[in-house]
């Protein structure tokens, strides 16, 4: 099944690569590699299929992957819209993390987004995981959400409110 026939770089996923029936497939295979994330997010795949994946196909979504040694290392989803330039995801494989795969999604998911202060959340439990790089990239933290995503659990944005 494996739709993306790259061994290592860069791909950027969005409406203008592929028919919608091949950005389909490949984003089952996306989520196949961030389909961890349903365990701190309850409604991920349903978030994923029905915003992720329709957004891919009508333009106003795209991904960033990562690939090393055939694998998918890092992955970034991304919003752009008029309204909203917004990274909403990104993950990066277990055995690639701490090698700034991170950063570099996020350098490049500023590119693509054409701004430097892109909206960004996260939750409290993976904040300790973007803290670092919210820095280094000079990030602003703007406000605290509660239970927005995660019954009980917070969700704090930076460089803009959530809409």
């Amino acid at each position: 099944m494996n739709q993306i026939n790259s061994n290592f770089g860069t791909l950027i996923i969005d409406s203008e690569c592929a028919p919608e029936a091949h950005l389909r497939s490949i984003a089952k295979e996306v989520f196949q590699n961030i389909a961890h994330l349903q365990q701190p997010y309850p409604d991920f795949k349903k978030w994923y299929f029905n915003k992720v994946v329709s957004g891919v196909i009508d333009g106003s979504r795209g991904f960033i992957l990562e690939l090393r040694d055939g694998k998918m290392a890092g992955v970034a989803i991304l919003k752009d819209t008029v309204e909203e330039k917004k990274i909403c995801t990104i993950s990066v494989a277990e055995e690639f993390k701490s090698k700034g795969l991170g950063v570099r999604l996020f350098e490049k998911s500023m590119r693509l987004l054409d701004t430097e202060k892109p909206l960004a959340t996260v939750s409290e439990n993976r904040l300790p995981e973007f803290e670092k790089i919210f820095q280094y990239l000079n990030y602003e933290y703007f406000a605290e959400y509660r239970g927005f995503y995660v019954p009980q659990k917070s969700e704090f944005s930076f460089n803009g409110v959530l809409q």
